[in-house]
């Protein structure tokens, strides 16, 4: 799961990706060098993608384990969708990145 620190708006869960990229450019907290920095921070893990998409599959079960996890289709519906549409727009991650502090 993306670490707390790094998801800019996990109260809200039906604000938009792109509402929450656009108020992190528009607030000027960053200069445009470091707009790819942003995207990605945004990017999803493979593993969360992973377990994202057989949440989301029709034929997923009621309870299922992925990476040691148990997960639930009625329970973690919202983070799934969350996650899709992170992915869609920002891209996967292949492997785990290193954010540099600037």
């Amino acid at each position: 799961m993306l670490p707390r620190h790094l998801v800019v708006n996990h109260n809200a869960a039906k604000a938009s990706t792109d509402s929450t990229l656009a108020s992190v450019l528009n607030n000027g907290s960053i200069r445009p060098s470091q707009i790819a920095l942003v995207y990605e921070a945004f990017q999803v893990s493979m593993s969360d993608f992973t377990a994202a998409q057989q949440i989301l599959s029709p034929h997923a079960q009621a309870v299922f384990q992925h990476e040691g996890a148990m997960l639930e289709p009625a329970t973690h519906l919202a983070w799934a969708q969350q996650i899709g549409e992170r992915a869609k727009y920002f891209g996967v991650q292949e492997k785990v990145a290193h954010l540099q502090v600037l």
